[in-house]
């Protein structure tokens, strides 16, 4: 978040109340494990789906929707603050895929001293 609020005193970038709450919902959705996160790079859009709790959040361009089976919110929003909200996002597909090559690593080290236990005499 350091990051967020040295971009924002840099380019004197200011959230209204509804985009920082938007902010604020992406964030918690990228923490929540129950979240998927799905992104295109050929159409370069951006979708959290948490089906547990039946909410979505769909980034394209300029524009965002929020949604659940109840109500859906749609709004332009400039492409500095869309660039913040999709920035929390791959943070977090960062931080899995880390996690994932890790997970990889150890396995992988795993793998090799139980051929080198089973080669040894």
């Amino acid at each position: 978040m350091k990051i967020f609020n040295f971009i924002f005193k840099l380019f004197k970038i200011t959230l209204s109340v509804e985009e920082n709450l938007i902010k604020e919902i992406i964030t918690l959705m990228c923490l929540n494990d129950t979240t998927v996160i799905l992104y295109s790079p050929i159409e370069d859009i951006y979708l959290l789906k948490n089906k547990k709790l039946d909410y979505y959040v769909e980034i394209i361009s300029n524009s965002i929707k929020i949604s659940n089976h109840n109500f859906q919110i749609s709004r332009q929003i400039p492409l500095q603050i869309t660039s913040i909200f999709t920035t929390i996002i791959t943070d977090r597909i960062t931080k899995n895929k880390n996690a994932i090559e890790e997970e990889i690593f150890i396995n992988e080290t795993v793998l090799l001293s139980k051929i080198i236990s089973n080669l040894k005499p």
